[in-house]
């Protein structure tokens, strides 16, 4: 790197200061260790259902934000699969449902813990359903 200039305190304090405003340094979910109702409220799910099978297993349906695009989550014990109910991509009067944690990681189920696989999941599902409602939304298909 250059080191042909110096910064005083509050120059540097300055440049952190903006680099913060931008997300830099910012406690992030993924890559930590975040409790599974953390990851949950961060990305403003609801709960609509919780059921307790024959078998002792609890299962929790929660609903993201966007009921038209919506993206859903079940999670089971220390597992989740991730949905999306909404829109079909290129064609806004056609619905669907898609199993994304199959589409995103060939798996049935994903841990909800132990890792960034949960919380990577439903960002990736959150650009899914944003990448379809642009497209739906755009000029080309008014």
């Amino acid at each position: 790197m250059y080191k042909n200039f110096n910064l005083t305190d509050e120059e540097r304090g300055q440049i952190m200061e903006q680099h913060s405003s931008f997300g830099y340094k910012k406690p992030s979910l993924l890559n930590e260790e975040v409790s599974k109702e953390e990851i949950i409220n961060h990305f403003g799910f609801q709960k609509k259902f919780e059921k307790t099978l024959d078998n002792g297993s609890v299962i929790e349906g929660y609903a993201g934000p966007d009921n038209v695009y919506a993206v859903n989550i079940v999670i089971m014990g220390d597992k989740a699969k991730i949905l999306y109910r909404g829109p079909v991509f290129g064609s806004p009067d056609k619905k669907t449902e898609s199993d994304l944690t199959v589409q995103f990681f060939q798996k049935d189920w994903i841990p909800v813990s132990g890792g960034d696989m949960f919380p990577m999941g439903i960002q990736k599902a959150f650009k899914h359903a944003e990448l379809i409602k642009k497209y739906n939304n755009s000029e080309s298909l008014r």
